[in-house]
């Protein structure tokens, strides 16, 4: 009776099992599906409600719209159209995250990160800005919007597979959550506060000579841009860790073979499948305008128009600064200014959360700016323990900013003159704006709000300062005619790869953390031995992936002792290795991990086991290392003598190989810097999801390195420790000679939806080095088109 009970139990079981796989089968199918329904469509003739004339959609072979319109008013109102149909949850998951709304779609999982959100108001900021806007840029806003709203309320299609899976569906879209989109942007570039939290953390650990080496001061005789061109406490930062990078040079005609100028540009940002980036070229009778737009935003942010030319990089310009608040021990509703106690500012927000209670959240601001966040759930005036809070002031919160009708204004100038008025408006990011045009003219510009504080200031922007004292309040912020300014340098050419701006003589500080200097030094070296060069030579120049800091620090390393025979092995690749981080070589892994390990090790040795699992690879602090005979940050010991290196060099080299081979086998030359190294474009919340991140993530194998021109940055921390995480998005090259000649590619595809063909359709060709031509002539852009669009009012 008892086997014949389990027999049962065993047989209803496997029936269970075989249902619920038969189930789970349907289900996938059924998505599938649907997925494959709610792919855009591209052709077909539509009604837009709001257009004042007829407006052609154009899809070349490769998904770039083409929007053709009698005015811009009406080109905008198109391109929203189009956003919404390839990148409709892109837009949904940026301005949910600006807006701090994340949790209403997953629960208690983001709720920490939309407090932080929320802490910056920038809802409430958009609103503002969208009052003060001038109604031409009212309109243009206003018809984007109505453009992205249009093609939701078609519901002729499934909508996008996120949506499908999260069951929700997208508000209408408003004007000020593109203004919001800016902020978000914003955000993403500026850390300032971050470094000032680790920077004050490692001065409790680090005697000032040691510091020094962790985080040094730009190399005296490195690149310096304007001067080149010949003219005088971090858990409270949820995300948005910056790795800022991007590169960009302009030469005028005596460096070119046509005569006529040259702008390369390439930003490098967190990769996302899809790319924050989106092609397009819109055309009216007053012009066109081509090149790379953010899905969210009615403009053109980096590219060309029949005039000129533009790209950028970011600046790193210190924007924000921490305030040490104390607070009243009597009363927490108040805190110490210079003229006493006053009482914290207080605005109430209500977090909705998914699965949960939803949350009263207070945000308290000082004079300075909000209170920060602590981890853990807030009480409900926003206080918590302790006699001291972290106020941030950040010059692209408060009211009256119009940093968006600068996009406007930048498309459609058409010199030097115009191009620097269109930015007048401009509050932020801080970007270094490359230019060229068609008469041979080049220049550069920093635009923004660049805060100078006072000669009392305690902390010259490198760490928290006491709010209580006025002399650590900014006093101003650099005039917009002082900013560092490049108009056909004697030297004809501009060249930034996020070096220091400025030379020692400009009067104003942007910033005391300048990036490493090797990217900048690659490129000079390049144009100065390359000869004239074209758009071709330009494209092998951005796709360079040597390593200068592998380069200088080879000839000390190849001094090592081998510990063992793989070590042996792995020093004699490196002894004909030139630097190259190529995708098909094993020395860039057998390198990389050495130096992870190294670098793992010396700041173990100097600041505890908590760096070691911390520590990302930091070539200064390297390179002062194994410039020194002997170090303290070679000392295992703990005593933190100076010893030699030779001994932990040797160790970390073994040890990383067996880490290596571990991974990817036991023989070093089979190994493949792109097999480690892939680019992975990430998508949110797809990449979460282990059954579907292969479905939404887009990897390919990649060149490239953290200090490369074709730059490929990586977390050796992180659990992918050399995938490539943060790289070039977006590469141009525009040519003056003949502007329809420029170049482009983005990382992904123009679609956001998975099923799409246009999904990863360039991910290959980004990987590869390719480039594609976004002509802006009709005929050419039908050759090979995938999709012809009529839009009536």
């Amino acid at each position: 009776m008892a086997k014949q009970a389990l027999k049962k139990v065993a047989k209803g079981t496997l029936l269970t099992v075989l249902a619920l796989a038969v189930l789970a089968g349907l289900a996938a199918a059924y998505f599938y599906v649907q997925a494959l329904r709610s792919v855009a469509d591209w052709n077909g003739e539509h009604r837009l409600p709001g257009l004042e004339a007829p407006v052609d959609v154009v899809r070349d072979a490769h998904g770039v719209p083409h929007i053709y319109a009698q005015n811009l008013k009406d080109a905008l109102l198109a391109l929203g159209y189009v956003h919404a149909q390839d990148r409709l949850w892109q837009m949904e998951l940026f301005r949910r995250a600006g807006a701090g709304r994340l949790s209403e779609l997953f629960g208690g999982t983001t709720l920490s990160l939309d407090r932080y959100m929320r802490t910056f108001g920038f809802a409430a900021t958009a609103r503002d800005s969208y009052g003060r806007l001038n109604d031409e840029d009212r309109g243009l806003l206003d018809a984007y919007a109505q453009g992205v709203n249009a093609y939701i309320a078609t519901g002729d299609k499934p909508l996008p597979p996120e949506f499908q899976l999260l069951f929700t569906s997208p508000e209408p879209w408003r004007a000020t959550d593109s203004i919001m989109l800016v902020k978000v942007l914003g955000l993403m570039l500026a850390g300032n506060a971050r470094d000032e939290i680790t920077r004050a953390d490692l001065m409790k650990k680090l005697d000032p000579a040691a510091l020094s080496k962790f985080w040094p001061a730009y190399p005296a005789g490195a690149p310096v841009t304007l001067a080149l061109a010949g003219t005088d406490l971090r858990a409270l930062f949820p995300g948005f860790a910056p790795k800022g990078a991007s590169n960009e040079w302009v030469l005028d005609g005596r460096h070119t073979a046509s005569g006529k100028p040259i702008l390369a540009d390439d930003p490098h940002l967190g990769m996302l499948a899809p790319s924050l980036w989106y092609l397009a070229h819109l055309s009216t009778p007053q012009g066109n305008i081509v090149g790379a737009t953010v899905p969210g935003l009615p403009s053109v942010l980096l590219g060309r128009n029949d005039r000129i030319a533009w790209g950028d990089t970011t600046t790193g310009a210190d924007t924000q600064d921490l305030y040490i608040e104390k607070v009243n021990p009597d009363n927490s509703a108040q805190y110490l200014a210079p003229d006493g106690w006053k009482p914290f500012a207080i605005r109430h927000e209500t977090i909705h959360v998914r699965f949960g209670r939803d949350e009263d959240y207070a945000v308290r601001s000082t004079r300075h700016g909000p209170v920060m966040p602590y981890p853990g759930k807030p009480t409900a005036d926003g206080s918590e323990k302790g006699d001291t809070v972290l106020a941030m002031a950040w010059a692209l919160m408060g009211t009256g900013d119009l940093t968006i009708s600068a996009g406007r204004k930048l498309a459609s100038a058409r010199d030097w003159s115009e191009f620097n008025e269109a930015l007048r408006s401009y509050r932020g990011p801080i970007q270094n704006m490359a230019y060229a045009d068609v008469a041979g003219n080049i220049g550069l510009v920093s635009p923004g709000l660049i805060p100078v504080r006072g000669p009392g200031n305690e902390g010259h922007g490198l760490v928290p300062v006491r709010g209580d004292l006025a002399r650590n309040d900014w006093t101003g912020f650099i005039p917009f005619d002082a900013l560092p300014r490049s108009y056909n340098p004697p030297s004809g050419m501009i060249v930034n790869a996020n070096n220091k701006v400025v030379p020692a003589s400009y009067p104003y500080v942007i910033t005391n953390d300048w990036p490493p200097a090797e990217r900048a030094e690659r490129i000079i070296q390049l144009l100065e031995s390359k000869g004239p060069q074209n758009a071709s030579s330009t494209r092998a120049i951005q796709m360079d992936n040597v390593s200068l800091f592998a380069v200088r620090t080879l000839p000390e390393l190849l001094k090592t002792v081998p510990a063992d025979a793989l070590s042996g092995q792995a020093l004699a690749l490196l002894g004909g290795w030139a630097g190259a981080y190529d995708r098909g070589r094993p020395e860039p892994l057998i390198f990389t991990g050495w130096m992870r390990a190294f670098s793992r090790a010396i700041t173990g040795n100097m600041l505890g086991e908590k760096a070691i699992t911390d520590a990302d690879i930091r070539e200064p602090l390297i390179m002062s290392v194994l410039g020194e005979a002997a170090s303290d940050w070679c000392d295992g010991s703990g005593k933190k003598k100076p010893v030699p290196c030779a001994p932990l060099l040797s160790s970390a080299l073994a040890q990383s190989l067996q880490e290596l081979s571990a991974v990817y086998g036991a023989d070093p030359e089979a190994w493949r810097w792109g097999e480690a190294h892939p680019v992975w474009n990430r998508h949110f919340p797809g990449t979460m999801v282990p059954l579907l991140r292969n479905w939404f993530d887009i990897e390919r194998p990649s060149s490239g390195g953290a200090e490369t021109i074709d730059r490929g940055n990586f977390s050796a921390s992180g659990p992918r420790p050399y995938a490539n995480i943060h790289a070039a998005g977006y590469r141009a090259i525009y040519d003056l000679s003949d502007l329809d000649r420029s170049l482009y590619m983005i990382a992904t595809g123009q679609s956001g939806n998975p099923a799409s063909p246009h999904y990863a359709n360039m991910a290959d060709g980004w990987a590869d080095g390719a480039m594609i031509t976004i002509p802006t002539g009709r005929a050419a852009a039908e050759a090979g088109a995938t999709g012809i669009m009529r839009f009536n009012p």
